[in-house]
């Protein structure tokens, strides 16, 4: 009669695992086989008071401040790709150990644009800021 009884409650017990194990892989496999991030291609030009910026970087900022892209600006145009969404782009230039030579509050840096899943072309002209009275 033991023997019985120790078949009947092993059979329930691995009844109990297959039942929460299906449970558990049912719960996790959905993130598991979700879709990965897309990347979109976003190019163009960027110009400073209508000159090409000759070297550079251009950001791409997601929403709380993490930074999603980074591309070189080289004779005025970049090519990078970037999660779609809204970002913040913030613009530098000049030459590594060199001031920076765009000002901090250039009209049109720190602009927030819209990156479509299918990418997008995005010229970037920045000026002086206007000078306070």
């Amino acid at each position: 009669m033991t023997h019985l009884f120790h078949q009947r409650l092993c059979c329930v017990a691995v009844g109990v695992l297959v039942v929460l194990s299906s449970a558990f892989l049912g719960f996790i496999t959905p993130s598991l086989h979700s879709p990965p991030l897309r990347a979109a291609a976003v190019f163009g030009k960027v110009t400073y008071e209508g000159k090409p910026i000759e070297k550079g970087l251009i950001n791409f900022v997601s929403e709380g401040d993490s930074i999603n892209a980074t591309a070189s600006i080289t004779n005025g145009e970049y090519r990078c790709t970037v999660t779609p969404g809204q970002k913040s782009i913030v613009i530098g230039a000049g030459k590594l150990g060199e001031n920076n030579n765009i000002a901090k509050d250039a009209v049109g840096n720190f602009q927030t644009v819209d990156v479509p899943p299918s990418g997008r072309k995005l010229d970037i002209a920045l000026a002086k800021p206007a000078r306070k009275k």
